[in-house]
């Protein structure tokens, strides 16, 4: 299965703006509480705005940083049948934390940054990017503890 999802501190019909404006997309739909835009669902997750990447694909990284807008930023990506993961913490622009593992496409791994929450559990395997996945569900300020 494949996962892709993205967390800014910031409400989701302004992410959804920038979102089209960077992507040049002009059309949306809006389902309930939630905007459809190309293959992306925006949603407000307390405060937070989620992005829900429907096919699974990565997102360029060049792309995250104008997406967050100099707010608070979380990025995931996990492909369990190629045993692929991309993690990326943003906090005013800035990358705070980036791990990228992939088994095929070694040469692409990234290991930059470190979060106080890795003192409990390191980031080692791809496998792991469900530990920090849990914790961005629960609570993702946790993941800005540097």
């Amino acid at each position: 299965m494949t996962e892709s999802f993205v967390l800014i501190e910031d409400e989701y019909r302004e992410v959804c703006k920038r979102y089209m404006m960077i992507t040049e997309t002009e059309e949306m739909v809006y389902d309930m509480e939630t905007i459809i835009c190309d293959d992306v669902r925006f949603e407000d997750r307390n405060g937070w705005c989620l992005m829900t990447l429907l096919e699974g694909d990565e997102i360029a990284e060049e792309i995250l940083i104008m997406l967050s807008n100099k707010k608070k930023l979380l990025y995931f990506f996990s492909d369990e049948v190629q045993t692929n993961c991309e993690f990326l913490v943003l906090d005013n622009d800035k990358v705070m934390r980036k791990k990228y593992i992939y088994f095929d496409l070694p040469n692409l791994n990234r290991d930059e940054g470190h979060l106080k929450i890795e003192e409990k559990r390191k980031f080692l395997h791809w496998s792991d990017i469900d530990y920090f996945i849990g914790i961005a569900r629960e609570d993702p300020y946790k993941l800005f503890e540097y």
